[in-house]
């Protein structure tokens, strides 16, 4: 073999290991939903005041 040919073959097999994989970037985590603001109670109506007897 002539040393082009070793060179060619002793490197190509190598080359994907020599270069280091690419870190995965980290997803974000997901910000949680913000809770919904339970419904504020209906204030009861207020009962109609009796008519004053005359």
């Amino acid at each position: 073999l002539s040393p082009r040919v070793s060179v060619c073959l002793s490197a190509c097999p190598l080359s994907p290991r020599v270069t280091p994989p690419t870190p995965t970037t980290p997803t974000t985590p997901t910000t949680p939903p913000t809770p919904t603001t339970p419904p504020t109670p209906t204030t009861p109506p207020t009962p109609a005041t009796p008519p004053t007897p005359t």
